[in-house]
């Protein structure tokens, strides 16, 4: 048959890797650690430090100088401790003041660096100060992957550039098909991607036999445009779906690396087209997207796109997500010579 003919690459002879996922982390807030006082962000040790963003106007209106810090230092110090205190001691209340002084000086160059904050948004305390500069992050790695992308959908030869670039910077299989996720859930709308690629069943495998092989998730992303409800239930999505291997013809990633034929489900919600029907309904997944990435005449993996929202047939969208998967997978085959 033609799936028969087809060749295997079995993860094992690309790269031995473990899942990498695009999720972003959270840096915990604590608000009780800081408080305001005259205009200037303080916390529990004594240090204060006025709120500026590149200007002579401070949250509170404050008028008094950086020199204000030192002093303040000495006097929050000199109570906790007693005037018999022993020389090292003393040693130790140094250290801990310009430890003090240097975290303060790094969040007046941060404010100094950050945008003005739109209204409603307050920036007095420290937590709140790293709060914004987070979401300020996000909201630049966001822009840059989408203007990366519309770059490289202005053209077909800006497209190729892309591909290439993408796959000479790339270390295995796995890292060269990962930017094709992002970039295609950027353009087209997808919510969360996988990457299945096939390993060998230890106990039983043999090269090149379909039958003992298994499909294994290396590789999720999430679009960067997720809410946070959203993005915390593709989360668990995710984490449940990598408990899942499929043998060929098996669920969607074993029928699309079987026959090569790329898959869009319109409903989910059927567990014998869709082995996690359950965990697509318990996190809202809709539809999905199945095309397969061959290198060399020889399947190397399937890309699998998701989307929360009803999706109607899209044959452009299809087509566009063959087209780079093809090209990714003929430039990692030129590259490697697989």
């Amino acid at each position: 048959s033609h799936a028969m003919s087809a060749g295997v690459l079995f993860a094992d002879d690309l790269d031995d890797f473990d899942p990498m996922h695009d999720t972003t982390s959270r840096l915990p807030i604590d608000g009780t650690e800081a408080g305001v006082q005259n205009g200037f962000i303080s916390d529990e040790t004594g240090g204060k430090l006025p709120y500026t963003n590149g200007t002579t106007k401070s949250l509170a209106g404050s008028k008094r100088s950086h020199e204000s810090l030192d002093n303040d230092n000495d006097d929050d110090d000199s109570h906790s401790f007693s005037k018999q205190a022993k020389p090292g001691k003393d040693s130790n209340k140094s250290h801990t003041r310009k430890c003090r002084e240097k975290v303060n000086d790094k969040f007046k160059q941060l404010l100094e660096e950050l945008p003005m904050p739109p209204a409603g948004i307050e920036l007095q305390h420290k937590a709140q100060i790293l709060d914004y500069t987070i979401k300020t992050l996000k909201e630049l790695s966001n822009r840059k992957t989408s203007l990366e992308t519309e770059l490289a959908f202005s053209s077909k030869k800006n497209l190729l550039r892309w591909v290439d670039n993408v796959i000479s910077n790339a270390k295995n299989f796995p890292d060269a098909v990962k930017p094709f996720l992002d970039m295609f859930c950027t353009k087209k709308g997808w919510k969360y991607a996988e990457l299945w690629l096939p390993a060998k069943n230890v106990g039983e495998a043999t090269q090149g036999n379909q039958r003992e092989m298994l499909l294994r998730l290396r590789r999720w992303v999430l679009n960067k445009s997720l809410g946070s409800e959203e993005r915390e239930n593709l989360l668990k999505f995710a984490a449940k779906s990598e408990h899942f291997t499929f043998n060929p013809r098996v669920g969607v990633p074993g029928r699309v690396f079987s026959t090569l034929r790329p898959e869009w489900l319109p409903q989910l919600d059927n567990d014998e087209t869709f082995v996690r029907a359950s965990e697509a309904s318990e996190f809202g997944l809709n539809v999905c997207l199945a095309v397969p990435v061959v290198v060399r005449g020889q399947v190397a993996a399937v890309t699998v796109f998701f989307d929360t929202e009803v999706r109607d047939y899209d044959a452009d969208c299809l087509d566009l997500a063959i087209d780079i998967a093809s090209l990714t997978g003929n430039a990692y085959g030129a590259k490697t010579g697989f």
